[in-house]
């Protein structure tokens, strides 16, 4: 397969050769040199489709609460690297990958939220991250039960 890459290469206005002598400029796209590390802003950035309930019900004030607190607990992730959560575990937990591809995901993730759930859940498969509204009023323990799932993942409910 490598050598029908290659051929495909040359064929291509000779791309092959342009490649091997100019090989630090493609580095970034053939490898993960020169990837900019994952942030809090890139992490949250991901999550262009946003479920919320009907704007001025209940429902939608306590998950506008549950994402503020999780938009905070991300940048505290990001604050203090050294700590057991990571942002990469964060990804992790709902990519089932601490990186971002290099040309992006297959889907856009979706980050929705649950009145039943305790704790946070995910589709790896989906992308979709689901927080639980339980917690919109206690900070701590958000915090507490978000930390624990995304170091602690349980994949297909085997905990």
């Amino acid at each position: 397969e490598i050598d029908q890459f290659k051929e495909g290469l040359l064929k291509g206005m000779n791309l092959l050769v342009e490649i091997q002598k100019h090989s630090e400029l493609f580095l970034p796209v053939f490898t993960s040199e020169g990837e900019r590390p994952l942030t809090a802003e890139i992490l949250l950035g991901l999550f262009t489709t946003k479920r919320f309930s009907t704007k001025g019900t209940s429902a939608y004030k306590k998950e506008e609460n549950t994402y503020m607190l999780f938009r905070d607990l991300i940048d505290d992730y990001e604050a203090n690297p050294e700590e057991a959560v990571t942002l990469e575990k964060v990804l992790s937990f709902f990519t089932g990958s601490t990186r971002i591809p290099i040309g992006g995901f297959d889907c856009e993730p979706t980050l929705s939220f649950s009145p039943e759930a305790y704790y946070p859940s995910a589709s790896t498969c989906a992308l979709q991250l689901v927080l639980p509204i339980q917690w919109h009023d206690d900070e701590a323990l958000f915090r507490e039960k978000c930390s624990l799932a995304f170091e602690h993942p349980c994949g297909f409910g085997m905990c």
